[in-house]
């Protein structure tokens, strides 16, 4: 009987340890995957094919007026757990850095692992395409840089307030179980975020930044 009572105790110790590392970071963030279940997506995805995408982007900066010195890719295909925000320099076309960010959580009431994508307003969800990042300004999560969509895909990014900004939940290094769910903005570590701004400051003209699922080029969007 002693030793079922110690057993029992265990568990519920071991339980109650793991409930409490649903981290709530606010409003932004109502899902932790930690500990749940893994995650759909790639593990590893080549810079070459990182920078197909920069090299279109490239092309439209050069077209529309942006900048065509940097440019921010996101791949919402690979797993969150990996480095899948991507900072390219489009003169040397090269990937300079790379960091963790969050996808949105969608309707999802428990973490599943499925990606949904949508510009409807009220989705929490990711919307894919590109974005011209604009000026800075302090936030619920702090400092927070203003995003424009530019493409059908995303058009109601600014009436959905989605913009770039750090989430305390976000680890700086990938790890082994999925990283926290935003409402839909793509958010960042904190150390990753200054990488971001110096880029941000340092540029005459808007720098782009493009999302995208690279498991699913067809992706559909919930309108």
């Amino acid at each position: 009987m002693k030793k079922f009572f110690s057993t029992s105790v265990l568990l519920v110790i071991a339980f109650t340890g793991f409930s409490q590392s649903i981290e709530k970071g606010g409003p932004e963030n109502s899902l932790n995957a930690v500990g749940v279940m893994n995650e759909s997506g790639v593990a590893y995805y080549p810079y070459e094919r990182v920078l197909l995408h920069a090299d279109a982007l490239k092309m439209y900066a050069k077209s529309n007026g942006f900048d065509t010195k940097y440019a921010f890719i996101i791949n919402m295909g690979m797993r969150s757990n990996t480095k899948r925000f991507f900072i390219v320099n489009l003169r040397s076309m090269c990937v300079e850095s790379s960091g963790l960010v969050t996808h949105g959580k969608g309707d999802e009431k428990e973490y599943t692992g499925n990606r949904q994508y949508s510009n409807r307003e009220g989705s929490n969800c990711t919307s894919l395409g590109k974005y011209a990042v604009g000026k800075s300004y302090l936030g619920f999560f702090g400092e927070a840089f203003l995003l424009d969509g530019l493409e059908p895909s995303n058009s109601r990014a600014k009436d959905r307030k989605i913009v770039l900004h750090a989430m305390h939940c976000v680890p700086e290094n990938p790890g082994e179980f999925p990283i926290c769910l935003s409402e839909g903005c793509p958010a960042v570590a904190d150390a990753f975020l200054p990488e971001i701004k110096k880029i941000l400051e340092g540029s005459n003209r808007q720098v782009l930044l493009y999302i995208y699922d690279s498991t699913n080029p067809l992706v559909s969007q919930r309108k």
